[in-house]
C-alpha cells in the first residue's frame, strides 16, 4: 500500500473529487491523501485502496496565507525526509479523472523505482479538473480548463516553496506529463507576471517535461517553462518525434507545431539548464507487446515515460541527481551523426537504445564450414 499526497482544484463530491465546476463557483484548493495499491507494471494500472483523508481546502477566491496547506506541505516533506525520499511534484495531463491522477502518481513512482538506479521518491500529485473522455472537444475543454488552473496552481507552489524552506530546502523533483505542461507554463508565468520571481531559483533539484502539448516557443523569455527552468537546478524536456498525439493536435486542432513531437522552435533561446532529450530512436526500437485494450499511438508513442524501459531508466538517472550530459546512453548531436544517424537536428542529446544481443551461435551442420 502507497499513500498519495494530493492538492487539488476540482470540485469536493462524495468520496472523492469531479469533474470541472459549473461557471461562477468559488475555486477551491483542495488537500488530502489517498491510499493507493501501486502497480510497477505499466500495462496492469493499480487501483485505489480506501476513501480519501482530507486536510484541508484553500478558497482561491480570495487573497491569504494558506498557513494550512504550507504545513501540510511541510510535514509531508519532513516525512520523506526522515524516510530518505526525495519528493516529486506529479502533474498529469489531459483525459483524467481524479481516481486516475492519483493511481498514475502511485504507478509512476513504482515504475521509476524499478530502474537500474536507487530511487525512493514521494509523490505530491498536482490534479486540475481534466474531464476523463477523449474528443477534439474534450481536450479544448480540457485545455481551457488547464489555462484556467493558473491561480490555483500559484497558490500551490507558493505553498510548496514556503514548505520547502520550513523543511530545510530538501532535494526535490518535478514532473509534467503532456497537457501537464500547459498547466505548468501558465501557471509560472501567470505566478511570474503577478508577483514576480517569488520563488527560489533552486526549488527543484531535477525538473523534467514529457510529451509537452505546448507551444515551440514555450521555453523562451517570458513564456512560462523558462520560470520552470529557473527554478531547476536541471530542466529535461523529452521529445518523441513520432509521438502520434501530440502530432494530432498540432496538425487536426491548434494547428500549430506542439513542443513534445517537435521540439522548441529555437534551441538558442532556451536556458542554459534546458537539456532536449529526443527518445525517438528509443521509442522506435521498443519491441515489448501492447497490453489489451491500449493503442501503440498512446501507450508507446506518448506515454513512453512510463512504459519504455529504456527511457525510465533515463529518466531515473535524471531523478537521482545525474547531471544531464553525463547519463549513460545520451549522445550528442554530432555524436550520433558521426555514428551514421540520420534526421539529426542540432542542439539535442538522443537517447540510443543498447544494440539488440546478438543470436546464439546454433551448431547447424549446414553452416559448418
Amino acid at each position: 500500500m502507497r499513500t498519495i499526497p494530493f492538492v487539488t482544484n476540482r470540485p469536493a463530491m462524495t468520496g472523492g473529487f469531479g469533474p470541472p465546476p459549473p461557471i461562477g463557483v468559488p475555486e477551491m484548493l483542495s488537500f488530502g491523501t489517498a491510499a493507493t495499491l501501486p502497480s510497477a507494471d505499466p500495462g496492469r494500472p493499480g487501483q485505489l485502496a480506501g476513501l480519501l483523508a482530507l486536510a484541508g481546502a484553500v478558497d482561491c477566491s480570495s487573497r491569504g496565507n494558506d498557513a494550512a496547506l504550507v504545513a501540510h506541505l511541510t510535514r509531508l516533506l519532513n516525512a520523506a525526509g526522515e524516510a530518505d525520499q526525495i519528493p516529486a511534484v506529479l502533474v498529469h495531463g489531459y483525459s483524467y479523472s481524479f481516481t486516475d491522477a492519483i493511481i498514475r502518481a502511485a504507478d509512476l513512482c513504482a515504475w521509476y523505482e524499478t530502474s537500474d538506479y536507487p530511487l525512493a521518491l514521494a509523490p505530491i500529485a498536482f490534479t486540475w479538473p481534466s474531464v476523463n473522455g477523449l474528443s477534439p472537444d474534450d481536450y479544448l475543454a480540457d485545455r481551457a480548463r488547464a489555462a484556467a488552473s493558473a491561480n490555483a496552481y500559484s497558490r500551490f507552489m507558493l505553498a510548496f516553496a514556503a514548505a520547502a524552506e520550513a523543511a530545510g530546502r530538501p532535494r526535490c523533483v518535478y514532473l509534467a506529463h503532456s497537457m501537464g505542461t500547459w498547466v505548468s507554463q501558465n501557471g509560472l508565468r501567470s505566478l511570474a507576471a503577478g508577483l514576480g520571481s517569488t520563488l527560489p531559483p533552486d526549488l527543484f533539484d531535477q525538473s523534467l517535461v514529457m510529451g509537452g502539448d505546448a507551444d515551440t516557443n514555450a521555453l523562451e523569455p517570458g513564456q512560462g517553462l523558462d520560470q520552470l527552468a529557473r527554478l531547476s537546478t536541471w530542466l529535461t524536456v523529452g521529445v518523441n518525434r513520432a509521438d502520434f498525439a501530440t502530432g494530432v493536435t498540432a496538425n487536426d486542432i491548434l494547428r500549430r507545431p506542439r513542443l513534445g513531437s517537435s521540439g522548441p522552435a529555437n534551441t538558442a533561446k532556451i536556458p542554459a539548464n534546458t537539456r532536449i532529450v529526443d527518445y525517438t530512436l528509443a521509442i522506435t526500437a521498443d519491441q515489448s507487446e501492447i497490453p489489451p485494450g491500449e493503442t501503440t499511438w498512446n501507450y508507446k508513442l506518448h506515454q513512453y515515460y512510463r512504459t519504455n524501459a529504456a527511457i525510465r531508466d533515463d529518466i531515473a538517472a535524471a531523478l537521482s541527481g545525474a547531471a544531464p550530459d553525463d547519463i549513460d546512453g545520451r549522445f550528442t548531436a554530432a555524436q550520433m551523426k558521426r555514428a551514421g544517424q540520420v534526421s539529426i537536428l542540432p542542439g539535442r542529446l538522443y537517447l540510443r537504445p543498447a544494440p539488440a544481443p546478438a543470436p546464439a551461435d546454433i551448431d547447424n551442420p549446414d553452416r559448418r564450414g
